[in-house]
């Protein structure tokens, strides 16, 4: 009795300071506990906990194995052995402790959907729904297991369901960012692009605000942005940019003349941080430095569109035909042409990315971004996507829109490093007037003769294309190809297959906001 008293006092501490976050200390006293009595199952369990967080799974497997076997019927230890498997990537075995789990209790309800997880991701899908469906039943209103089905019948092609299973989740939370992205990649595939333009402003407005079109500027009374709840972390080139971005608005009369003060403020910023910066490391601001722009950094200050185009966006009077077959018939996929876009649409597009403030993505490589999700959203990118598929029907006919994005660059630089898309057919093009450019040999594009391997994780090979590790596996596996550099021209379009390697060819450019490199890229159907 004695030992038993001792042994729940000590319990009801150590779990009191694991809650308290002094997880060391809890640590002691579990070791402490099975000194004592060396079949303490939740002791067992719960320096397991620690050990799955702390991602040393071996042992986390170890101590869960230790508890089952003093308590053998607990799924709780069943499912966090499960959990433990999965986050190793041992999914097989994941799976086959999460079945054991809802035999012991078939409703878990974070086994259901974990199981479901593991299901969807070895290819099972019916029995992935299955799980996930009974979930719901109980949940309704179970985000993470929405948006996995929504995923889940997006696979199996049931397009139409999945929108439904968004619209659930939006219903009940219209501001679920999540949802709101899963359901534009739907309508883009479906090509309701209206609905995708509309779909992706609600998403806009929700992360950026709805913009500063007819205000005041009025520092002290602007609410701060969400995104600055953490240090601000920038780039030069992003304050540089944003502070010419307000001085056209200003000139064009699109911002009031009270916006100037904003521009001060950020020129005030880029002098400050000027002698502290490299240029693939960003800048931590310190409270006093982050203070005076916070009303309106990374802040919608300028939300528009394109106009109605008359007539087609893209030039008519290109041989598609011909085009078409040189991609075809090319050994390597891959061509290039000019006067793309008819003179109206290019003014329309360059006009877009110099008044709408977009670029808010910044990259260790010094350029800015922004995405279909993140603000380039305009009509007259939704018309081009469309006639492009008209047009190269061979090519693009049966394939769904993926992605769409625009970078913009400073004067000069190397800009994206080898890479490939995770599309079927790429189409870029670029919008800033040659006369921007110094170097009209270089500035474009460098397309390599080699794809990448189907078995490289896509996701690390691309995201993490600036990491030492990640960047001497491209080099080492690029070396000896050969290369076709595409120089840079106003209004000249490259298609190629996506997942060829593929970088900026250096460039240099004028100084001004009106001479900034900027490059369009549409994506079409699944990587292959």
């Amino acid at each position: 009795m004695k030992n038993s008293s001792s042994v729940d006092e000590l319990f009801k501490k150590a779990t009191e300071m694991d809650k308290a976050g002094k997880s060391i200390e809890a640590a002691r006293l579990y070791q402490k506990i099975l000194g004592i009595e060396p079949t303490h199952a939740y002791s067992h369990y719960l320096l397991g906990i620690q050990a799955l967080r702390r991602a040393n799974y071996n042992q986390a497997i170890q101590l869960f194995q230790k508890a089952i076997t003093h308590q053998p019927d607990e799924a709780t230890f069943h499912y966090f052995m499960g959990q433990t498997y999965q986050a190793q990537g041992n999914l097989e075995q994941a799976l086959l402790t999460y079945r054991h789990v809802l035999k012991l209790a078939p409703h878990h309800k974070a086994t259901l959907y974990r199981s479901g997880t593991v299901l969807r991701s070895l290819g099972q899908l019916e029995e992935a729904e299955s799980n996930l469906r009974i979930l719901l039943n109980y949940m309704p209103n179970h985000v993470d297991a929405r948006l996995t089905l929504g995923k889940l019948l997006v696979e199996q092609g049931n397009h139409e369901e999945a929108l439904v299973n968004y619209n659930q989740l939006l219903k009940n939370d219209p501001n679920l960012v999540s949802a709101l992205m899963r359901k534009g990649e739907i309508l883009l595939a479906r090509n309701r692009f209206d609905e995708a333009q509309k779909n992706y402003r609600e998403l806009f407005t929700l992360q950026r605000g709805h913009g500063m079109n007819d205000a005041l500027f009025e520092n002290n009374t602007l609410p701060p942005s969400d995104t600055n709840k953490q240090p601000i972390q920038v780039f030069p080139f992003y304050i540089e940019n944003l502070s010419e971005h307000i001085n056209h608005l200003v000139e064009n009369h699109k911002l009031d003349q009270s916006f100037t003060q904003a521009s001060k403020l950020l020129e005030t910023l880029l002098d400050d941080i000027s002698d502290t910066t490299t240029s693939n490391k960003p800048i931590t601001l310190s409270p006093d430095q982050a203070a005076p722009i916070l009303s309106f950094y990374d802040r919608a200050l300028y939300i528009t569109d394109t106009p109605n185009i008359d007539g087609p966006a893209i030039n008519t009077s290109l041989n598609y035909r011909r085009i078409e077959d040189t991609y075809l018939e090319s050994e390597i996929p891959m061509v290039y042409f000019d006067e793309f876009l008819t003179p109206e649409t290019l003014k329309a597009i360059y006009e877009y990315c110099l008044d709408a403030t977009i670029f808010h993505r910044q990259s260790h490589n010094g350029f800015l971004s922004s995405y279909v999700y993140e603000g380039f959203n305009c009509e007259a990118l939704y018309r081009i996507a469309a006639e492009l598929r008209q047009r190269f029907p061979r090519i693009l006919g049966t394939k769904e829109l993926r992605n769409m994005w625009v970078y913009r660059q400073p004067s000069a630089g190397n800009g994206v490093r080898p890479h490939s898309d995770q599309s079927a057919v790429t189409v870029n093009f670029w919008v800033t007037p040659d006369s921007a450019n110094l170097d009209p040999e270089h500035g474009g594009l460098i397309v390599y003769d080699r794809e990448q391997p189907m078995d490289w994780d896509w996701y690390k090979t691309n995201q993490f294309k600036d990491s030492p590790e990640v960047l001497n596996k491209i080099d080492s596996f690029l070396q000896g190809a050969n290369t076709t550099t595409i120089p840079y021209r106003e209004n000249r379009a490259i298609m190629f297959h996506s997942n060829l390697f593929h970088a900026s060819d250096c460039f240099t450019f004028k100084n001004g906001y009106h001479n900034r490199r900027m490059n369009i890229t549409i994506l079409f159907g699944n990587r292959s």
